[in-house]
């Protein structure tokens, strides 16, 4: 599955902290590399006969920069590493190269958020995860300094949040094959968000100004039956799952079902509290999900410090056609 990691750079010391862990992977896969770099052209304006040389003796630099890194990264065991220097807007670029190369993976770094705020994001790697095929390893700044090196391991736990959509599981095999490639725990999450009680079976007041300042609208009454009930169907629904996993793995999965608002908070709190290293998740769906970018997913990927794993979910069509390019 992920027969080579891809690693995009721009020669800062940030994107490059993604090659250790990423060859830590590639080790652990059996998987090859390559890294590459989107290089810049220089707006038309401006490509005078000494701007293009001047972009000449950079494009030279990109490339002798991606054979350094590549030459350094043969010297800790990783046999076959390939390099390019791309063209072109970087997010698409680095798609197209992606897809044409046959990448299994992408791997890079982002700087966290604090807090649920839509700050800006890592353009790059935001926009790859929302255009790309690809399941996208987002590493986090503060969580690369604890990126546990230790004996060559990189992920001991595994958590899998899924809204009870097909869709969501789209991560799974590649959560899955990671797991199983690195000796990892998975932990299948689903967040059951409180039910509220209908204002109309009890007898609420019913002028607007009157229900902005109820707590109905608050959530904080809850039907406690109808919230039981969606647990009890999570929990069934997430062993069959889990045993399916499990056989495929040859090791248990663990499920856990809890009732919490808002959603990725209860996932950020749960991976915290169980001491997760990775969160792996589909970004978005089709159809009544919720769990689309721009809300559950993109809320833990802004709010979190989490390496996280993002799979974009794919059509029956896309799928057979990647199957076809790789088999040709």
């Amino acid at each position: 599955m992920f027969q080579t990691i891809l690693v995009p750079l721009d020669q800062s010391a940030f994107a490059e902290q993604a090659i250790a862990p990423a060859a830590v992977l590639a080790r652990k896969l059996g998987a090859g590399m390559d890294v590459v770099l989107v290089h810049e052209q220089p707006a038309p304006a401006l490509a005078q006969p000494r701007r293009a040389h001047c972009n000449d003796d950079q494009l030279q630099e990109d490339e002798r920069y991606l054979e350094h890194i590549a030459d350094r990264l043969g010297t800790h065991g990783i046999s076959a590493c390939s390099h390019e220097v791309l063209r072109g807007e970087v997010v698409d670029a680095i798609c197209a190269h992606a897809e044409a190369a046959g990448i299994g993976l992408i791997v890079m770094t982002s700087h966290g958020q604090t807090g649920f705020s839509r700050a800006h994001l890592g353009s790059v790697a935001y926009g790859l995860v929302r255009k790309s095929s690809l399941p996208v390893l987002v590493l986090r700044d503060a969580a690369i300094a604890k990126t546990p090196q230790r004996s060559g391991a990189l992920f001991r736990k595994i958590l899998v949040p899924l809204d009870g959509f097909e869709h969501s599981q789209a991560v799974l095999a590649s959560a899955t094959e990671l797991a199983r490639r690195t000796d990892a725990e998975v932990l299948l999450l689903r967040v059951i968000e409180p039910v509220p009680l209908f204002a109309a079976s009890l007898d609420l007041p019913t002028s607007p100004l009157e229900l902005d300042r109820h707590p109905f609208l608050s959530g904080n009454i809850q039907d406690t039956e109808a919230t039981a009930q969606l647990c009890t169907d999570a929990q069934a629904e997430l062993t069959e799952i889990a045993a399916r996993l499990a056989d495929a793995q040859g090791r248990q999965v663990e499920v856990v079902v809890l009732v919490g608002r808002p959603v990725a908070a209860a996932i950020i709190d749960y991976a915290n509290a169980v001491g997760a290293d990775l969160i792996a998740m589909s970004t978005h769906g089709r159809g009544a999900s919720r769990w689309l970018l721009g809300s559950v997913a993109d809320s833990v990927l802004r709010a979190s410090n989490f390496p996280l794993l993002l799979s974009r979910p794919q059509s029956e069509e896309a799928l057979r056609a990647r199957r076809t390019k790789r088999a040709s």
